[in-house]
């Protein structure tokens, strides 16, 4: 299983060539994204695309951020603090989610490879 981030999501929906190599990457596997993802989804989406982007979703298994993710993020925050290699919070959150689940997760920015314990595709 793969965890698919939001960029990763629009990318799929949008057809684009990271889009294609993404969908090559995952192949036939299941694929997850997580609550924080359809929270930015929603954000960034309108009508249509967003209609397109729910329906993917709804193809996915969603994790949510619970008690677990929230002890994994809140060290991830603190090692990154340490280390001086902030990245965004929602980031941060997805992180932790990876990690509790032990999932690989498909991004197209290099801020996931700053989290320890995590297997990143940078596409």
């Amino acid at each position: 299983m793969f965890l698919l981030d939001t960029s990763a999501i629009i990318e799929i929906l949008e057809g684009t060539e990271k889009g294609r190599l993404i969908k090559e990457i995952v192949g036939n596997e299941p694929l997850a994204t997580t609550a924080l993802t359809i929270h930015e989804i929603v954000l960034w989406e309108e009508g249509a695309s967003l209609e397109k982007a729910l329906d993917f979703i709804h193809t996915t298994e969603i994790l949510n951020y619970d008690f677990d993710s929230a002890m994994m993020s809140a060290n991830i925050e603190k090692d990154l603090k340490k280390k001086g290699k902030m990245i965004n919070k929602i980031d941060i959150l997805i992180g932790g989610i990876a990690k509790q689940h032990g999932l690989p997760i498909v991004v197209l920015d290099k801020d996931f490879e700053n989290i320890p314990g995590i297997k990143v595709i940078v596409v």
